[in-house]
């Protein structure tokens, strides 16, 4: 209806970071492989992943114009969503300087390459869109959405006294097509 729509997303990519030796105090590093004790550099990581997520919407207009008590424009939405996700990635660790190896989920152990299987991990999601409609057919969207991992796997990285949960927030924009309902086909 107007208010409330369901979703299912599927998305791609890779994300990154790093953690110099200063911000590991108060943690405990977990590094089972036993090779690399920690950096005295910093360690980095690189997360290759892929996602498909089920999300309930909710429009927020009425809600909105209630508050600023005028209508907000008809080719205006603004939505948001929660829902949850499967995720399957790899995740690697390496000294932040030298790209030693330090640890990883979804690579082989013996020759760090990537495993035929990837790591699956349970994600709740949630976040806001922006909606635009520019023409009736294309829409200009802003979208801004936090991913939370049930694990403290994706960052390679497990640490006791930590939150014990990795998360990730993504920010993007572009544009909308809708595909028409019916298409007029000539013999």
């Amino acid at each position: 209806n107007e208010k409330v729509s369901f979703s299912i997303e599927y998305v791609t990519g890779e994300f990154a970071g790093l953690r110099r030796p200063n911000e590991y105090i108060g943690y405990e590093i977990d590094y089972p492989y036993e090779i690399t004790e920690g950096s005295p550099d910093g360690n980095k990581f690189v997360t290759s992943f892929n996602e498909i997520d089920m999300l309930l919407n909710y429009s927020l207009n009425s809600s909105i114009s209630k508050l600023i008590k005028k209508e907000l424009p008809e080719n205006l939405s603004v939505n948001i969503k929660m829902g949850f996700g499967y995720n399957v990635f790899r995740s690697l660790r390496t000294n932040l300087y030298t790209d030693e190896y330090v640890y990883s989920h979804g690579y082989d152990e013996l020759t760090k390459n990537e495993s035929k299987n990837g790591i699956t991990e349970s994600v709740i999601i949630y976040g806001a869109k922006i909606k635009y409609e520019i023409e009736d057919d294309l829409s200009l969207l802003v979208d801004y959405t936090v991913r939370n991992s049930m694990s403290d796997k994706w960052d390679s990285s497990i640490m006791d006294g930590g939150q014990g949960n990795d998360k990730f927030s993504l920010f993007s924009f572009g544009l909308a097509y809708e595909i028409p309902e019916k298409v007029n086909i000539k013999n």
